[in-house]
């Protein structure tokens, strides 16, 4: 049976930060291992990196109610 796997991915996000889970759960070895991840939005839209570009397709913040593991990777403000 495999775990689900959640990322919580917001609009500023680093792309080291959100990199750094989806290559530990979601490419092969993490499949392997019994991992099945989904990247969920913050907000709704296209959501852009830190470093420029965009990030489309992402699942809701419903996605979350299916997960056994949720990863907040970092967030924009500590307040």
């Amino acid at each position: 049976m495999s775990r689900q796997v959640a990322v919580v991915a917001f609009d500023g996000i680093s792309p080291f930060h959100l990199a750094v889970p989806c290559a530990v759960f979601g490419e092969r070895h993490g499949a392997a291992l019994g991992y099945r991840l989904q990247v969920c939005s913050w907000e709704a839209g296209p959501l852009a990196s830190s470093a420029g570009f965009q990030l489309l397709g992402l699942a809701g913040l419903d996605g979350l109610a299916q997960a056994d593991v949720v990863i907040v990777p970092s967030w924009r403000n500590v307040d």
